[in-house]
């Protein structure tokens, strides 16, 4: 893999892919890729990309514009918040996961979105972020 972001990023877990068309101008991948990348704070998504290389042989793919979305526990707990999210509270009910109880959620580690959500939960947050 190609890493768009800067160097010094670590490796993710990939939870969304993002194609683009083939023929879409580079100026306009340079711009959205800006915009997933950017914090928040100055209206971007604050998620993480990495571009599929083009790969090898009967591998190779047609079109560069391929990407992998992941975002760190933090922007995938906010996520999870924003779209009400529920989670098996300690007690054993039902309650809309927030981030400033998140220890009283049942599972919570701190560690891993997996311990936290299913693993068909957690794409949501990702994609709440890139259409916000």
């Amino acid at each position: 893999m190609m890493p768009t972001a800067d160097s010094s990023s670590s490796p993710f877990d990939p939870l969304v892919v993002l194609e683009l068309v083939s023929d879409t101008k580079e100026e306009a991948v340079t711009w959205l890729l800006s915009r997933i990348r950017d914090p928040p704070q100055i209206g971007g998504a604050g998620l993480l990309v990495e571009q599929l290389g083009p790969g090898v042989g009967a591998e190779e793919k047609d079109n560069p514009n391929l990407f992998l979305v992941g975002a760190s526990l933090e922007r995938l707990l906010s996520g999870a918040e924003d779209l009400g999210l529920f989670k098996e509270y300690n007690d054993g009910s039902m309650r809309g996961f927030t981030r400033s109880n998140k220890h009283n959620f049942k599972d919570f580690k701190g560690v891993s979105s997996e311990q936290l959500f299913c693993c068909n939960i957690i794409p949501g947050p990702v994609r709440h972020h890139l259409v916000h």
